[in-house]
């Protein structure tokens, strides 16, 4: 968090896997409490995060943006079926200049991250780059 309060970089890219390793020990489910204290700690954990780019002296001058997703859904301790359960993510983009947008079910994709935060960076994709997804910012 240090890093990201005195820091210049104009991207910083957090994999926080607790969630994913205790649903591949444990059972993908909001009945297993294990998994949901994974993702109790990840929360605390983005908390932190936020917390560090919000006390930054700078921050109300800048415009952040924050992509935040699964790669996959889960039954079992497993996510290998095509069924809902195993494809089904969330997917949120959040900023001061986001416009709000609801996705439809089974739109958004964990592909999507990487053409949102190149977007939101200027950053124009080449097609030959073979980057999946869909951009989900402006």
């Amino acid at each position: 968090a240090g890093d990201i309060r005195a820091g210049e970089s104009r991207a910083y890219f957090v994999h926080l896997n607790d969630p994913d390793a205790a649903g591949h020990a444990t059972g993908f489910s909001a009945d297993n409490a294990t998994y949901v204290r994974a993702i109790e700690a990840c929360d605390r954990n983005l908390g932190v995060v936020l917390d560090a780019v919000l006390s930054r002296p700078s921050a109300a001058r800048e415009d952040w943006l924050f992509v935040l997703t699964t790669d996959h859904g889960g039954s079992g301790t497993t996510h290998g079926p095509i069924d809902a359960d195993n494809q089904r993510i969330w997917f949120v983009a959040a900023g001061a200049s986001v416009r709000a947008t609801t996705v439809p079910d089974g739109e958004a994709n964990h592909m999507d991250l990487a053409p949102t935060a190149l977007r939101w960076l200027g950053v124009t994709i080449d097609p030959a780059w073979g980057i999946q997804g869909v951009a989900r910012a402006q």
